[in-house]
């Protein structure tokens, strides 16, 4: 891929020991899902902008998340709170993000899967946060109130790992720059810069949420346990396909007899 999307090669043989690649092109357009969740997070973005300072520290003392208030009187902080963004940087580097590789997961996956990922990673990460606190409040009591800004970092995460895991040996190489890497050598590079980043700031909170997002994600496509992968899966169906190619049994040919014990199959 050149320019502003992931690309990866994949060889198709050859004569002589050399073979041939064909570069091709992942991601680099707005799917439903993508939009969705653009949409949502400049919807609250704008937000902090056009809305007076005390509507906004109205927002800040009980849509933010604190864990002792996610885990008490306000558990409605575990939804509202991922959705909300106060960067602008943050917002552009997630749809560089959804726009390069996560068009391409929502294509292999659907729009309905993609976007159950993503809202189940950051549920998940504002729980693991929040009993991270509490647990750790006991000995750090500031960790109790500490408002926790998520900044779109769990839609990063299971972005990054689904990617990962669906185009993890193929070489590819982002926007055209550099040399061709694995895809699970990618994502991995771009997790540790998060999990680092959080250390560096000493983000505790945010640390944790980070880690119960990879943490789910990595259970919802590496999950050992037969049938528990399955069962996961399930809670996101997507939309069956009603075009295409399918194969079907049916027909009897022409010579009898002979044809119809030997089932033809049809392309339909």
């Amino acid at each position: 891929m050149k320019s502003a999307s992931s690309s990866f090669r994949k060889g198709v043989g050859g004569g002589g020991g050399q073979g041939r690649y064909i570069e091709t092109r992942l991601g680099g357009r707005v799917t439903p899902g993508v939009i969705a969740i653009l949409a949502l997070f400049g919807a609250t973005y704008l937000l902090q902008l056009i809305l007076p300072e005390s509507l906004r520290n109205f927002i800040a003392n009980y849509f933010l998340l604190q864990p002792n208030q996610a885990l008490g009187l306000r558990p409605y902080q575990l939804i509202i709170a991922p959705a909300i963004l106060t960067s602008l940087i943050s917002y552009l580097f997630l749809g560089l993000l959804l726009w390069s590789i996560g068009s391409a997961i929502e294509d292999r996956v659907g729009t309905r899967r993609f976007l159950g990922w993503n809202a189940s990673a950051s549920f998940v990460a504002a729980l693991f946060a929040s009993i991270i606190g509490r647990l750790f409040g006991l000995i750090w009591p500031q960790l109790l109130s500490q408002p926790v800004l998520f900044e779109a970092q769990p839609v990063f995460m299971a972005t990054l790992v689904a990617f990962g895991s669906f185009y993890g040996r193929m070489p590819v190489t982002m926007w055209g720059i550099g040399q061709p890497v694995s895809g699970r050598g990618l994502s991995y590079f771009f997790i540790g810069i998060a999990l680092v980043a959080d250390l560096w700031r000493q983000q505790w909170l945010q640390l944790a949420a980070d880690v119960g997002a990879v943490g789910w994600m990595y259970l919802l496509l590496y999950s050992p346990w037969q049938g528990g992968l399955a069962r996961l899966r399930a809670l996101f169906p997507t939309k069956k396909r009603r075009h295409g190619l399918g194969v079907i049994d049916g027909g009897l040919g022409p010579s009898g007899r002979a044809k119809a014990e030997k089932k033809e199959r049809w392309v339909n």
